[in-house]
């Protein structure tokens, strides 16, 4: 989002049925460029700058506590990156 005009990145969380709590990052960047239909996640290990492992890291460490992750894109530009994590004590099947 650096270059870009419009710069904003929002941060919501909810609960999910009672069983997990889900944690959204939303920004409008520039999103993934005309490759819609990719693994929004993979997008960012072809990034010029940067480590571009940074995702892959995060979503293995949801998925060893049981959580999910997923990105898509966001209709005002930019991505949409969700992580569901159950909550202590419950039971959660993604």
């Amino acid at each position: 989002m650096q270059d870009l005009p419009r710069r904003e990145l929002v941060i919501s969380t909810q609960t999910q049925a009672a069983k997990a709590i889900r944690v959204e990052v939303q920004d409008t960047g520039c999103g993934p460029g005309g490759r819609e239909n990719a693994d929004p996640l993979d997008l960012f290990a072809m990034r010029k700058e940067g480590m571009g492992i940074g995702l892959s890291i995060s979503r293995a460490i949801v998925e060893a506590h049981d959580g999910r992750l997923w990105a898509k894109v966001n209709p005002e530009g930019g991505a949409i990156f969700s992580c569901d994590l159950p909550l202590r004590g419950r039971e959660f099947s993604g």
